[in-house]
């Protein structure tokens, strides 16, 4: 379906959650994140944020759209994160994400690192 059905979302959403190390969590999701979709990159983040883990990054070299509701995920991650003591870094931003991002001027709220690699980077930095 497309992304302006009504009625349906736009490409399903895949997320893959891989650890790097036992302390931080790669979580990738992979297509539209809408009002569709979001409560599934939710329930991902919420379980993230429920271990005892360190780091969070969230990859979103893979996202081709992300509408408002997407948004609020991030940020309620971001909440969790935060009242758990856990380091949160977007990392990788597709073109359509950054977009968002910088129109709802939260380029300056979130952590935000060109590739994976450096958001694992930052948060061992955060860590000493």
């Amino acid at each position: 379906m497309a992304r302006n059905d009504p009625m349906g979302g736009g490409k399903p959403l895949e997320i893959t959650v891989s650890s790097p190390s036992e302390q931080v969590e790669v979580v990738h999701p992979k297509g539209e994140v809408d009002m569709h979709s979001s409560p599934q990159l939710r329930e991902v983040l919420k379980s993230a944020t429920d271990k005892s883990i360190e780091g969070i990054v969230l990859d979103l070299s893979d996202v081709d759209h992300m509408d408002s509701s997407g948004v609020a995920v991030l940020i309620e991650g971001l909440r969790w994160s935060r009242a758990k003591g856990i380091s949160y870094e977007l990392a990788a931003l597709s073109d359509a994400v950054r977009v968002v991002i910088e129109l709802a001027k939260l380029d300056s709220v979130f952590s935000i690192s060109p590739t994976i690699s450096a958001a694992i980077e930052g948060l061992k930095k955060k860590k000493t």
